[in-house]
């Protein structure tokens, strides 16, 4: 995974201190609240408002998330060619790195996918792209929402596959369901999955991405690493 951003490792701490004007009729200490002010500028939950990702942030994540998982499903299956004799000199890392890569491809496509409410997926976009479709820069609005369309017949005919996923993601990946701890089994019946499926969905998504993308700004061309094989060289 990519590491996050760090810290600087020089700047000092800053503390930031209430400053509490004087008033009579004001407990000592207590701040001042304005209501009419402070609606303005909160939430109801108390919170600054957040403003939601644009067409093209959203673009540019779900693509990266395509571009990453494809990765790692790239070494999983490199590592499964592997000669029998090369896994052997190192069994825990190589079985390892293989498992691990294979998780994170599925994991990868549930966030592309994911149902959470509020969540930044695939479909999230293409409402996000229908209700902008006369903002593309590339294509007129006929042909937005034929793209449109088109992807989502794509992800209908991917929906057995994603369901497979959501349920590997759910019960296992991301939660230790009882029923899954009590019967490996019955997940490995109701969520079959092959590599052949992860390799479909990550086409067919990469391709209504690109699709979008190429109407919206006219960016286009294969989501992939340089060097994306080089465990080929280890």
């Amino acid at each position: 995974m990519m590491p996050g951003p760090r810290p600087h490792a020089h700047a000092p701490a800053r503390h930031i201190r209430a400053r509490v004007a004087p008033h009579a009729s004001r407990a000592p200490g207590a701040l001042h609240f304005s209501p009419a002010r402070s609606r303005a500028v909160l939430c109801q939950n108390g919170s600054p408002p957040m403003a939601k990702p644009d067409l093209k942030q959203t673009l540019d994540t779900l693509k990266n998330q395509v571009l990453v998982g494809k990765a790692y499903l790239l070494v999983g299956r490199g590592l499964l060619d592997a000669d029998p004799v090369v896994r052997q000199t190192a069994p825990t890392f190589f079985g390892l790195t293989l498992d691990g890569s294979l998780e994170l491809a599925q994991m990868a496509l549930a966030r592309l996918y994911d149902t959470t409410p509020g969540a930044v997926t695939v479909m999230t976009m293409l409402s996000m792209a229908e209700r902008q479709a006369n903002c593309f820069q590339r294509g007129d609005a006929a042909q937005v929402r034929g793209a449109i369309k088109r992807a989502r017949e794509k992800i209908s005919a991917l929906e057995p596959i994603l369901q497979s996923i959501r349920f590997r993601r759910n019960e296992w990946f991301a939660h230790l369901d009882p029923n899954t701890v009590r019967s490996p089994e019955a997940l490995a019946k109701k969520a079959k999955l092959t590599i052949p499926d992860l390799d479909r969905v990550y086409s067919e998504t990469e391709e209504l991405l690109i699709d979008l993308a190429c109407l919206y700004e006219g960016t286009f061309g294969e989501l992939r690493f340089i060097g994306g094989d080089d465990y080929k060289m280890a």
